[in-house]
């Protein structure tokens, strides 16, 4: 194909003949000279960016020709084999439109014209048949029947002529469907002037019209409140059905793909239309997927996609099948379910689990869809599946906590003056062993703290203490770990733990707290910044709402049974 688009600019500038390589005796050297460097920039013109670097130097259109033919149209067997066996094995895409499945059989054909391989018409339309699938088996009829030999034009008017029809006979149903739909009552004109109305139903004189309930009108209903809350309807003349399903998906005309994943209990397999986020990949012959709305879509192989969890937890997702034309990224959640795990939904949050493990979580939206809460690893980098703000805010903690791997991590925090009565405030700590909870305390602390400092600044030593005690146990039972990492999400407390010079402020303190000093010099415990809604100790000091306490119990990996 380059060929001939290169052939056919140097033929309409007139400067063909400079690919013949002989200078006409009529024509001056400088002029001779002039001509091949614009045939050379027009040829170079035709190809890619890439391409150009290896030709930008060269002067002759002959030798530029001659070089670009023994590159790209090498006429070796290995490249007639191959070009060959893409031919013979050349299949028609479900979902393909007629012109795109023609066209891909011209080039392949003109690829092979151009290594010197030729086939006769007739050969050619046969092999155009061939190609289609079963459903076409009364069009080949059609053109075979009687006839002695068949043209290629022939076999493409027909299928261009087919292809025709059925898209004004789908068209027409289409509008026949929808010409049987009535969109509200129609007002209907009387004899008289007045305009028939929707007729009023019998009810009783304390019966609402809406719930049939005795004790309210209509105007009061709560039921009709909370249904004009629930959804806006543009229209007050159109039903619309509403799938109760947890998940439902059909395929718009969009193609624009995004970096959420869809935890999606309709869909067979694992899809991804991002080539880019596969580490492990495979190609295979084309295949066909189909969507909830009933529409084809191509898959061009399989791979393995790393995910990782909010918790730092990395998975990895095998069997994905690469469909570029998808819209979304879909996680099967009966893929998941006939490899073992669990699956559970409660609360607008479903949790994927194996065993007392929660593998991922995803979180529904509105739209009634199941995000999954974590990100794409694609090499080093990660793709968030929420906002850019939040991924920045949350990698250095998501790092933390893949480096913690199966030590022993700690987690401390306090609630200021918690205690009315005397006004002392509350210390919480929780440990974590392989990301499980063994052990865990929340306790009133035995001096009154006089700032929010004083008291996270008591609540880390009470944790830094129950840390020393763990990293002990942990020896004698054969495991070693150098030190422990504690978090706070108090920077203030972190920092007076670090330096001597904060402790003149805090000599109404018992001494007992400020050896925590020395065991951080002696490397036996870490202190680390932490968010504090990354903080699962938040719950031991506090009361917390619902949410913002199963958040706790998620980080943590406490699932209910």
């Amino acid at each position: 194909m380059w060929q001939s688009e290169v052939l056919d600019a140097l033929f309409q500038q007139g400067l063909d003949i400079t690919i013949e390589g002989k200078k006409p005796e009529s024509m001056g050297e400088e002029d001779w000279k002039t001509l091949n460097r614009l045939a050379c920039g027009t040829i170079r013109s035709c190809l890619s960016r890439e391409q150009k670097y290896a030709f930008c130097k060269e002067t002759s259109a002959s030798k530029l020709m001659t070089e670009l033919e023994e590159k790209f149209l090498k006429k070796s067997s290995q490249n007639k084999l191959h070009m060959k066996k893409r031919l013979f094995r050349f299949t028609y895409i479900p979902g393909a439109t007629m012109n795109d499945h023609i066209t891909s059989f011209n080039q392949l054909v003109a690829d092979l014209l151009n290594l010197d391989v030729t086939f006769e018409d007739e050969d050619l339309a046969l092999m155009l048949l061939g190609s289609l699938p079963e459903e076409f088996e009364f069009l080949e009829t059609t053109l075979l029947h009687g006839k002695v030999a068949v043209s290629l034009n022939e076999v493409c008017g027909a299928l261009y002529s087919y292809e025709l029809r059925r898209k004004d006979k789908k068209d027409s149903s289409e509008k026949a469907n929808e010409a049987l739909v009535a969109r509200g009552r129609p007002v209907i004109q009387a004899k008289g002037k007045k305009k028939r109305s929707k007729s009023k139903a019998k009810v009783g004189k304390d019966e609402c019209a809406f719930c049939r309930e005795k004790g309210h009108w209509k105007k009061d209903c709560p039921k009709l409140k909370n249904k004009g809350q629930s959804k806006t309807v543009a229209d007050s003349n159109v039903a619309e059905y509403v799938d109760d399903s947890d998940c439902s998906l059909a395929v718009s005309g969009s193609t624009s793909s995004s970096s959420a994943w869809l935890l999606d209990s309709g869909c067979s397999n694992h899809m991804c239309p991002n080539r880019e986020w596969f580490y492990d990949f495979r190609e295979l012959e084309e295949g066909v997927v189909y969507t909830a709305n009933d529409v084809p879509l191509t898959t061009h192989g399989i791979g393995s996609i790393r995910l990782k969890n909010r918790d730092g937890a990395i998975r990895t997702l095998k069997d994905v099948r690469f469909v570029p034309s998808l819209s979304r990224n879909l996680i099967s959640v009966g893929a998941l379910e006939d490899k073992g795990f669990t699956v559970h939904a409660e609360g607008g949050v479903m949790k994927i689990i194996s065993g007392a493990l929660v593998v991922m979580k995803g979180v529904r939206k509105n739209n009634r869809l199941y995000y999954y809460q974590g990100t794409t690893i694609i090499g080093t980098a990660a793709v968030a599946s929420s906002d850019e703000k939040e991924l920045e805010s949350a990698k250095l903690w998501h790092m933390r906590q893949e480096q913690d791997g199966q030590n022993v991590v700690g987690y401390c925090d306090s609630n200021y003056a918690g205690d009315l009565d005397n006004r002392r405030s509350t210390t919480g700590y929780v440990f974590t062993l392989a990301k499980a909870p063994v052990c865990w305390r929340s306790t009133l602390q035995s001096t009154v703290a006089l700032s929010t400092t004083e008291a996270e600044y008591m609540a880390l030593t009470e944790a830094v203490k129950e840390a020393i005690w763990l990293q002990g146990l942990l020896g004698e039972l054969g495991i070693l770990q150098k030190h422990v990492k504690v978090h706070c999400d108090s920077q203030s407390a972190i920092m007076l733990a670090k330096n001597q010079t904060y402790h003149a402020r805090t000599k109404h303190i018992d001494v007992r707290y400020h050896f925590i000093r020395e065991i951080i010099e002696e490397g036996g415990v870490a202190i680390q910044k932490i968010r504090t809604t990354e903080n699962p100790a938040d719950m031991l000091t506090k009361v917390v709402d619902s949410i913002k306490f199963q958040h706790c119990l998620d980080l943590i990996n406490i699932i209910k049974i």
